[in-house]
């Protein structure tokens, strides 16, 4: 029987996007230095802008991946499993508002 992994590290800190509060490049830079300042697997940056479409998101979303999987931190989408998937997140936001069971 093999051996089971050990449980992956929980983060201590949660950060979520938001090009409302600051523009796309000057919030990547920051979250960049962040995840360099931060012990490995210790942030989850979670991608939301709601208002983005799927196509923007994803965008985004690829740039975020970059900046987390560069420094070995956590990367999670809120409330679009689709996009979670296409990045391999490693975790999933689900709102009240969110997905349905059936979904």
């Amino acid at each position: 029987m093999p051996a089971e992994a050990p449980p992956k590290p929980s983060p201590r800190l949660l950060v979520f996007t938001s090009l409302e509060r600051a523009p796309r490049e000057l919030m990547l830079s920051r979250f960049a230095r962040l995840s360099r300042l931060a012990r490995e697997q210790s942030v989850l940056f979670v991608l939301r802008d709601y208002e983005l479409s799927a196509r923007e998101r994803l965008s985004l979303g690829r740039e975020l991946s970059q900046v987390a999987r560069g420094s070995e931190q956590l990367v999670g989408v809120a409330d679009r499993a689709d996009i979670a998937l296409l990045l391999d997140a490693d975790a999933l936001h689900v709102p009240e508002r969110g997905v349905d069971a059936p979904d």
